[in-house]
This record gives C-alpha cells, sequence and structure tokens, in this order.
C-alpha cells in the first residue's frame, strides 16, 4: 500500500508541474500578443517593462523546475535508470521556452520619434545604424522610409534617391516604397526631369492598389499635363 500511495503521490506531482508550466508559458505567450495588439505610438519604456517582465517570469519557471526535479530525485519508487525518469529529468532540465520580444521595434520607434521631432539628420544617422544591424527586421521597410524622406528634408537629393532605389529593390511591392516613390517623382520634377517624373507617378498607379497612393499620383499627373 506503501508503493501505491508513493506512486500517486508522485503523479499528482507531475500533474501539478505541468499544469505549473502550462500556466507560466500560456500567461507569457497572451502578454506578449496583448502587449502588440496594444501597442501604443510611443512604446519604449512598455516594451523595455514586458521584457524586463519576460526575464522575472523564466527566472520563476526555472526555479519551479529545478525544486520539482529536486523532489522527485529523493523519490525511491521510480527506478534509477528508468525510461520514464530519464526523460522527465530531460525536460525539466532544458531551457525554459520563452518567446523573446523583438528589440527592433523598440529601435524603429526611437527612430519615428525623432521624425516626429523633426530631427531629421539624428533620423539619418540612427535609421543607418538601424539597417546596418537589423536586416531581417520587419520594421525595415519603414525605417528606409524615414531614412529616405529625412534625405530629402535636409536636401540630400543623392542620398534619398539612393535610399529609394534600394527599396524598390528589396520590397518592391510594400506600401512604403510607393510613398518613397511619390517623393522620387517630386524629385525628378525638381531637376526638370518632367517626363521621369510621370513614368515614375504612372508606375505607382499600375502596381499599387492603396487607393491614397494612386490618387495622388493620379493629382501629379493631371498637374504635370495640364
Amino acid at each position: 500500500m506503501r508503493v501505491s500511495i508513493s506512486i500517486l503521490s508522485q503523479v499528482c506531482l507531475l500533474i501539478l508541474l505541468g499544469l505549473t508550466i502550462v500556466y507560466f508559458k500560456s500567461e507569457i505567450y497572451f502578454d506578449r500578443q496583448q502587449l502588440l495588439a496594444d501597442m501604443p505610438k510611443d512604446n519604449s519604456e512598455l516594451l523595455e517593462e514586458k521584457e524586463f517582465e519576460l526575464r522575472v517570469v523564466k527566472s520563476q519557471l526555472e526555479g519551479v523546475k529545478s525544486e520539482t526535479l529536486a523532489v522527485l530525485e529523493k523519490e525511491s519508487t521510480l527506478p534509477a535508470n528508468s525510461l520514464a525518469l530519464q526523460n522527465l529529468r530531460s525536460q525539466l532540465r532544458s531551457p525554459a521556452s520563452i518567446p523573446q520580444l523583438d528589440m527592433s521595434l523598440l529601435e524603429a520607434e526611437k527612430i519615428k520619434k525623432a521624425f516626429r521631432s523633426k530631427n531629421y539628420f539624428e533620423v539619418t544617422e540612427m535609421a543607418e545604424e538601424f539597417l546596418d544591424k537589423n536586416s531581417q527586421s520587419v520594421m525595415v521597410p519603414e525605417v528606409s522610409f524615414f531614412a529616405s524622406e529625412s534625405y530629402f528634408l535636409n536636401k540630400q537629393y543623392d542620398k534619398a534617391i539612393s535610399s529609394i532605389e534600394k527599396m524598390t529593390n528589396q520590397f518592391p511591392d510594400h506600401i512604403m516604397t510607393g510613398y518613397a516613390l511619390l517623393r522620387l517623382g517630386q524629385i525628378s520634377e525638381k531637376a526638370d526631369q518632367v517626363e521621369e517624373a510621370v513614368s515614375i507617378y504612372k508606375i505607382i498607379k499600375s502596381q499599387f492598389k492603396d487607393k491614397g497612393l494612386v490618387d495622388e499620383a493620379s493629382l501629379r499627373i493631371a498637374r504635370i499635363e495640364e
């Protein structure tokens, strides 16, 4: 009867551990999803706070696993070399699987904040560093657009053109590339390259589906051809 009670207690302990791990992981997952859904325009402090919370939870989960493993190893009901116990030890000793926040979101938010503050030289410096370090980030198109716009507003037209050309090569269908092309058309108009500007606006009309973008390209063509 003692053996049966010991086995029952161990099973209960394993079930409790499983529920605890599931709770921690699900709480982390839904916290992260809620963070991304409710993300405000200026979320630098929120992202830093959430990253800290995830680290705390990871530490707590590792503590629970370590304590449970210590209790199990103290029990003598399961044979020391049993496959079940070895598998359990492997699971308990494995690192906690916790999704990491993409910190490039935080850096991109700082760039957008600098752009809204009209610190265009600062934007170009930050954007160049961002693009060197975060080439796989989902924020690359948006950061590239802010860079090209800032070059234009700083009257660095050659750099603006180069930045826009990179966008058309890397993500030709992205909405930010469409708006960058509007700016490229404007640069062509300033340089009295009217035919080239019209060609750019026609490309926008044929390649993009965004109504605001297409309407703006149409207006510019009509203005030129008046």
